[in-house]
């Protein structure tokens, strides 16, 4: 069989003939569609891949890390030597997709003999992501503050470590905060400091004052308060300050951080919070409560009875509170809530007796006794999230399925307003399942169960049992940006998907290839920004894109 007969024989077998053109100069192209329905298909095997490659289409090197394991990413090793390097530079990002450190000594060897800043930078990337402790030294070796390559590299090594300051001591941490003031890199090495702690045995609150007053972005601003509050009760002044500004993330961000604090001002202010805020501010005080004057009867007085307000987002976050403070007392008002008649109470009661062993064994018998209902198989859940992830996986969509959703939009009519989402033309099988879940009415009703300012709004949590069969959906990474607006979909680890989404409400770098960005909001992002716990997704509809 010659190539091109090659070619039309993989479009035929996997039933997708578009695209699939005979001429030489499109065989390259036309590999795309096959590639992308065999990495959803996690069918490694499949002899599209061995074609592409062939014709040189380096879009298949990504998509083999994305199916990971020796199949998928041991295959990516002779690519990683390759003579070409644009073959080089597509192999790497699919090895930054190969978690577990299978490939580090690759990349390490390949690190030593790198000529270019573009495959040098690629390389630091991909061991970030999926290094052991054999390559943390050569990511601190590496570390420039003023080359974001190699500070997202650090980033994602770190990101979900919290590592101590003491822990890293070789990097410049003088030179971050310098790339903070006065680069373009402003905003990366902030979030680098997020993800580092007991920074105060390194920077002086003096320091930290200067950065924030460096600068009026409120998103580096608000990266900046979280350090600042590791400072304690000293940062009380400057936390004080910005939370009595105008609205926005700083001032967030400088409400939360009050929960680190305990000292007489900043528990004053989140007790008028309680008081006089709106619904979110009083989250917000109640939430820095949980951790904060424990001692203080009064305050746990005051947090008991907001178990019963009205606000169902502010209920819930005081049972959550009283949970920590008076454990006893919030498994008596857990337990009422388990019957109400509001689902999202229930869902938020079952997870604060998750907290404690009195609650868990509480949540043992309710499970025992409400077999086959969602708030039973809510309550085993809470007890081993890993029930969540159903040996169900839904199948491929067809190129058919794919392409009548391409020019849709999915419209969500929720509580506090319209949003309307774009789908991504790269993650066209997260996209689809999606659309199909809103088309079949299965959205209706979806609580924002999970709605944390500065960061996601998520939604998917419904007292629908049906919906314990839509099966998993494979993650679909790429080279994207978890930016304010986009929409991810919420996960317990790779492909392990299937109705749960989330909203950014903030910059997310950490995010990044980890979680599925398959759509972004194209319009109501005011409303997703104003989107709070307990809000519902009235109707979802598939609408025609203008």
């Amino acid at each position: 069989m010659n190539f091109n007969k090659a070619v039309v024989a993989i479009c035929l077998l996997t039933g997708i003939i578009s695209g699939c053109a005979e001429e030489k100069s499109s065989e390259k192209n036309s590999f795309y569609p096959q590639l992308k329905a065999a990495t959803d298909a996690r069918d490694e095997h499949n002899p599209v891949f061995d074609l592409a490659l062939q014709a040189e289409e380096w879009s298949a090197l990504p998509m083999l890390g994305q199916i990971g394991g020796i199949g998928g990413c041991g295959k990516l090793v002779r690519f990683l030597a390759s003579g070409d390097s644009a073959a080089r530079l597509s192999a790497l990002e699919g090895a930054a997709y190969c978690y577990g450190g299978a490939l580090d000594g690759v990349l390490m060897d390949q690190l030593l003999i790198a000529e270019t800043t573009e495959e040098i930078n690629k390389i630091l990337i991909a061991l970030g992501f999926i290094g052991g402790p054999d390559v943390t030294p050569i990511v601190l070796k590496h570390f420039d503050p003023q080359n974001a390559a190699s500070v997202y590299a650090l980033l994602q090594h770190i990101a979900y470590k919290r590592l101590l300051a003491s822990e890293l001591q070789a990097l410049p941490f003088d030179g971050i905060l310098d790339a903070i003031k006065n680069s373009n890199v402003a905003f990366e090495n902030a979030y680098l400091l997020t993800r580092i702690r007991a920074l105060d045995e390194v920077y002086t609150l003096e320091q930290m004052k200067a950065a924030l007053g460096a600068t009026d972005d409120q998103a580096i601003q608000k990266l900046l308060v979280r350090v600042v509050a590791q400072f304690g009760n000293a940062a009380a002044d400057v936390l004080l300050t910005l939370a009595r500004a105008d609205a926005g993330p700083t001032r967030t961000e400088a409400v939360r951080a009050m929960g680190q604090l305990s000292n007489t001002e900043t528990k004053e202010h989140l007790v008028s919070l309680l008081e006089k805020g709106t619904p979110t501010e009083k989250q917000l005080a109640i939430a820095a409560f949980a951790s904060r004057n424990l001692d203080d009867i009064g305050i746990t007085a005051r947090i008991e009875q907001l178990v019963k307000a009205p606000e169902h987002g502010v209920a819930a976050a005081a049972l959550t509170s009283l949970m920590v403070r008076s454990p006893e007392q919030a498994r008596l008002y857990a337990t009422e809530a388990l019957t109400s008649d509001v689902y999202y109470l229930a869902y938020k009661a079952i997870n604060s007796l998750a907290q404690s062993e009195e609650g868990r064994q509480l949540l043992k018998g309710y499970a025992e006794t409400h077999k086959n209902t969602v708030r039973g198989h809510d309550a085993q859940v809470a007890l081993d999230p890993q029930i969540k992830v159903t040996s169900i996986t839904r199948p491929t969509a067809t190129a058919e399925q794919i392409s009548y959703y391409q020019n849709k939009l999915l419209k969500l009519q929720t509580s506090k307003g319209d949003i309307t989402i774009t789908m991504v033309a790269e993650a066209p099988y997260t996209s689809t399942s999606f659309m199909q879940l809103a088309e079949s009415g299965k959205m209706d009703g979806m609580l924002w169960h999970r709605v944390i300012p500065n960061f996601v709004a998520q939604a998917g949590q419904i007292e629908d049992a049906s919906l314990n069969d839509w099966g998993n959906i494979r993650s679909e990474w790429f080279a994207s940006d978890h930016k304010i607006g986009t929409v991810g979909l919420a996960t317990l680890g790779k492909d392990t998907g299937s109705t749960q989404f989330f909203i950014n409400t903030a910059y997310n770098l950490h995010l990044n290839g980890h979680y599925t960005v398959f759509g972004r909001v194209s319009e109501g992002l005011d409303v997703a920004l104003a989107l709070e716990e307990g809000d519902i997704i009235e109707r979802a509809e598939i609408i025609d894109a203008p």
